[in-house]
């Protein structure tokens, strides 16, 4: 039996992804602050942070936060009353912030100047 994928069933699938990834990401963010020794750490820290595939990864970790972000006011929004009629037009609309939010914030993350 084959499932069909509706906007809310994709939004959702959206919703759950993003919210395991940034507990995996804060749990590693909170692993490397707490190990972080004096100066010389931090500088270790700060040196690693500029190669670009970590840059590359906060971009990353931007288009997670803004989906998981975006999507959860338009769950926020038909939850408090909205009428379900825009339940697609509202995943276009946070689809749509969610790309302007990736594109502005990876040009400033990997170099650019904003």
């Amino acid at each position: 039996m084959r499932h069909k994928l509706y906007t809310g069933s994709f939004a959702w699938i959206i919703q759950r992804v993003s919210g395991v990834l940034l507990a995996l990401f804060l749990t590693l963010h909170l692993y490397f602050m707490k190990n972080i020794n004096g100066p010389l750490g931090y500088q270790s820290i700060a040196g690693m942070m500029k190669n670009p595939l970590i840059k590359f990864g906060e971009t990353i970790l931007l288009m997670v936060a803004a989906a998981h972000t975006l999507n959860g006011i338009r769950i926020v929004l038909l939850e408090a009353g909205a009428p379900t009629r825009f339940q697609k037009p509202l995943f276009y609309l946070a689809a749509l912030g969610i790309v302007v939010l990736s594109i502005t914030g990876a040009y400033s993350l990997l170099g650019g100047r904003i």
